[in-house]
């Protein structure tokens, strides 16, 4: 007996809108990874508004831009509804967040611990709470956070961060299950040492002398099985690559850009 496949069939749904976002907004999109995902994004064809704690915010070139503190969740909510009435709609957030730490827990002071949680944990979380209203009056979309390599496999003297970033790898997970029913597919993208940006600047900074630092950013480098360090642009194509349509079954998933850092 031959089982004849076909959409109806199968219960995939239509390719439409809300599978293939046009309108979106990127927390976190001043700087680095966040800035590279707005250009990609617009590149596209897509309309981009920008969230961004840093002031340099206010200089993209997207179709509108906002400051919005994601620790505070009233005020990431206000800037979450002002860019959905630039925008006529939100089909799809990208959140870039993140702040780096360094210490093992006996080295890490509790409200080192909370800062790091407020951003790489908490940040995600009332980020997505924000938009999820905006996401079901378009009829779903799509969420896209982007974590950390070191969310997934861990690293010495980086509790805090590894720890929170881990956390928000399953804070997607449960997302994903959540509201899928809802056509609001939830992924992460969870980028290795990046650079340039200033998250590899700022990961070097924490090291105390000249010395250390350029024995951390060799370090970085061979761990990279490409002996490189990863392209901001690199993460932006996986993230708009989760946002669009091209991954209709792309549900709860970690995509890992990494040079191969966490398989080793």
């Amino acid at each position: 007996m031959t089982i004849a496949y076909d959409r109806d069939s199968m219960n995939i749904p239509p390719l439409g809108p809300y599978l293939d976002p046009q309108k979106v907004v990127v927390v976190g999109g001043a700087t680095g990874m966040g800035a590279a995902t707005v250009r990609k994004l617009r590149e596209s064809g897509r309309k981009v508004a920008v969230v961004d704690v840093n002031d340099a915010v206010l200089k993209s070139e997207a179709e509108f831009s906002t400051l919005g503190d994601v620790t505070d969740a009233e005020d990431i909510k206000r800037a979450i509804d002002e860019c959905a009435a630039a925008l006529g709609g939100i089909e799809a957030l990208v959140c870039c967040v993140g702040i780096n730490g360094r210490g093992t827990v006996d080295e890490t002071e509790p409200a080192e611990w909370n800062r790091q949680f407020a951003v790489n944990a908490f940040g995600p979380y009332a980020t997505s709470r924000a938009a999820l209203p905006h996401l079901r009056e378009a009829g779903g979309g799509a969420i896209v956070v982007l974590t950390s390599q070191v969310g997934v496999v861990g690293q010495a003297q980086n509790a805090a961060y590894c720890a929170a970033k881990a956390a928000a790898i399953h804070l997607v997970r449960c997302m994903a299950i959540d509201y899928a029913p809802e056509n609001i597919r939830v992924n992460t993208v969870c980028p290795g040492i990046t650079g340039p940006t200033g998250m590899f600047d700022s990961w070097l900074s924490l090291f105390p002398d000249e010395e250390s630092r350029a024995a951390e950013s060799q370090r970085q480098i061979e761990t990279n099985l490409q002996k490189r360090i990863v392209h901001p642009d690199e993460i932006a194509a996986a993230a708009v690559f989760a946002v669009s349509n091209a991954a209709p079954g792309f549900i709860g998933q970690t995509i890992v850009v990494d040079g191969g850092y966490s398989i080793h």
